[in-house]
């Protein structure tokens, strides 16, 4: 300080008091649905003699900034994400059982803590702690997080699910109870049936056959040649009493003695046709004999043959016509 009688120097004591966020002592509310992320900024950036810590716990609700009345609020609280000004450098802690596993993220420049995907375990207080030259002050927040109520899908999705539900029913109910019916009628109507892939559906037949007893009689398949993978079955009385198949260059016949060996000895198969032939006809032959030829696997052709025998006292049994094939299988050589 200079004047007109001379010069002199003073020296000052300059104190300066740390001026206390006056937000300490406030609670501010943040809230937010599941799965969302959630920001708690700081408002500032941060010095080089700043550190802060967040910390999350039911006691950061308690901690307050006021000299007048100190609350230690480093107990029961547990620290979960930090920052060194100085250094830069942050630290994350997922916390008690990992609650906060990769959920944490802290931005250097201005401290601000973000959790991401957040769940209602994470609803409570969060405690924001700034220690400086000067002192420490505490920000705090409280955090609500709402539930996702995940039945409302289902509830949407409900009805219209009983809906296709019961329509699906209907329509297999309807479809069987009409199948069902179709079925026995062509059982009740129709003794048999003649429906190719090939060529469509045809009208279904009863072939009659008519023969004085003693003679024999030939039930035809209609088929010049036996066609690959060929299965030919003849029934009598829901019982097979012939069989016939191709396969691997090969033809396998096998006849049946039938009920009550009815049938001994006196039937022969067609090994290029399949056809049937029962000699020395009986009276006890009569009745329906089925015919079902399959290819690979698939029923193309099904007919009856309904067979009369008449009694004739004047035709005696044509002993000759009687063929070897008692319950035998054998199989040749084809080249067809």
């Amino acid at each position: 300080m200079k004047s007109p009688s001379g010069s002199s120097n003073r020296r000052f004591n300059v104190t300066v008091i740390g001026v206390f966020d006056p937000d300490s002592e406030k609670i501010k509310p943040v809230s937010a649905k599941e799965g969302e992320s959630v920001t708690l900024n700081t408002n500032f950036k941060v010095q080089k003699d700043y550190l802060i810590v967040w910390n999350f716990g039911r006691a950061a609700k308690d901690c307050v900034d006021n000299p007048l009345h100190h609350v230690p609020c480093q107990r029961d609280v547990t620290a979960i994400a930090k920052i060194d000004g100085e250094t830069g450098e942050v630290a994350l802690d997922p916390g008690d059982g990992e609650m906060f596993s990769d959920r944490l993220k802290m931005d250097k420049v201005t401290g601000s803590l973000t959790i991401t995907d957040i769940r209602p375990k994470h609803a409570g207080f969060y405690m924001l702690q700034i220690s400086n030259n000067t002192g420490t002050k505490y920000r705090r927040f409280n955090v609500t997080v709402s539930e996702i109520t995940k039945f409302h899908s289902h509830v949407v999705w409900m009805p219209i699910a009983i809906v296709l539900l019961l329509m699906v029913t209907v329509w297999c109910l309807a479809v069987g109870f009409k199948n069902w019916r179709n079925r026995n009628f062509l059982l009740l109507k129709l003794r048999s049936y003649n429906c190719c892939q090939s060529t469509g559906a045809q009208e279904p037949e009863l072939l009659p056959k008519s023969v004085i007893e003693g003679e024999p009689v030939t039930l035809d398949t209609d088929r010049t040649l036996l066609q690959r993978d060929d299965v030919i079955e003849w029934k009598f009385g829901g019982k097979v009493i012939a069989k016939i198949s191709r396969a691997a260059g090969k033809i396998c016949q096998k006849t049946y003695d039938g009920p009550e060996e009815k049938f001994r000895n006196r039937l022969e198969l067609d090994c290029k046709t399949g056809s049937l032939t029962i000699t020395n006809t009986r009276t006890t032959d009569s009745g329906d004999y089925q015919l079902q030829i399959a290819t690979s696997g698939r029923v193309e052709i099904y007919r009856t043959f309904n067979v009369s025998v008449r009694d004739s006292s004047r035709n005696m049994p044509n002993e000759s016509a009687e063929s070897p094939l008692m319950s035998k299988e054998r199989c040749s050589s084809s080249n067809m």
